[in-house]
């Protein structure tokens, strides 16, 4: 954990969420590490070096919702055969 960048921790936890394994305890630890990485005074979760433009750190960011807002469930895509 302490090694690895705020992408790393949650796509981690989000492969755990995908798999069914939200009861992990690393997944409790990454909720954790993420959101006490997040910058109030901005919104969001700064780069490594610090940045918080929003166009450089939309991944990190998304993957951090996507792990911290995590319903259980997911929803089907669209149908892409043919007719």
């Amino acid at each position: 954990m302490r090694d690895a960048t705020e992408d790393i921790q949650a796509e981690v936890a989000l492969g755990f969420l995908l798999t069914g394994q939200a009861g992990h305890p690393l997944v409790r630890r990454v909720r954790d590490a993420l959101a006490a990485a997040v910058d109030p005074a901005v919104g969001m979760i700064p780069s490594p070096g610090a940045s918080t433009d929003l166009e450089r750190g939309e991944h990190r960011n998304v993957l951090a919702i996507m792990v911290l807002g995590w319903q259980g469930r997911l929803y089907p895509g669209p149908t892409l055969s043919p007719p």
